[in-house]
């Protein structure tokens, strides 16, 4: 019983250490980071080349009874990878 007790504790304990891990997303050329964090609020980092562009920064929406983004919970988490790009509607045109 004792073993089963231990066993599953650990168990939890690693799953709980994996889900709260920050989530790192890279753009498909590898120049691109974003890392989110779910300790206590929302928080995000963007780097480029290596270069933060932004550190730390929250996402919350504030409603009259409600704070989204206070205490969040990562019920799941997917991998998937996608290369893709796309080109658009309107092209691109320098003006002089």
């Amino acid at each position: 019983m004792h073993k089963r007790l231990c066993l599953t504790s650990g168990l939890l304990f690693i799953a709980a250490r994996l889900l709260g891990a920050p989530i790192t997303l890279v753009s498909p050329d590898k120049r691109i980071h974003v890392d989110v964090d779910l300790k206590g609020k929302i928080s995000y980092s963007v780097s480029v080349g290596g270069t933060p562009l932004l550190r730390d920064s929250y996402l919350q929406l504030n409603l009259p009874t409600e704070h989204l983004g206070e205490r969040p919970q990562l019920h799941q988490k997917a991998s998937t990878a996608v290369n893709t790009s796309s080109q658009p509607v309107v092209p691109f045109t320098n003006s002089t």
